[in-house]
């Protein structure tokens, strides 16, 4: 449906159009909804990295890349790591981590993090 939703898009104005369609799963089920995104003419896979592990971003990094997939890291859950101070995680180390897992540093995004740190320092998760 998203994809008939899509070509209709595209026909109309003209525009090559895409979505950051959400994958996040066990690695194996990951896999074949990555087939399916290939199989209907995506070229974005979404994945919680957080959620997913870095083992799993990892694998899924590498299949997808064969798949001709980019992967959107999406940051879902950091907030429960980096809202409390007193425990030491920041969104800082969590981007590190996962960056590191899926791609180098110009791809790297982070709204969040842009906003509350004057640095520069973003990451995907």
């Amino acid at each position: 449906m998203l994809s008939e939703k899509r070509d209709k898009a595209e026909q109309e104005t003209g525009e090559r159009k895409s979505a950051f369609i959400n994958i996040s799963a066990d690695t194996e089920t990951m896999k074949k909804r990555a087939d399916l995104l290939v199989e209907y003419g995506w070229n974005y896979a979404m994945i919680d990295v957080v959620v997913a592990g870095t083992a799993s971003v990892m694998t899924m990094r590498d299949y997808c890349s064969d798949l001709g997939l980019a992967i959107h890291a999406h940051r879902a859950m950091h907030a429960t790591f980096d809202r409390n101070k007193k425990h030491g995680v920041t969104m800082q180390f969590l981007q590190n981590l996962c960056g590191s897992s899926v791609y180098p540093d110009p791809y790297r995004h982070s709204s969040r993090q842009t906003s509350r740190n004057k640095k520069g320092s973003n990451g995907p998760c």
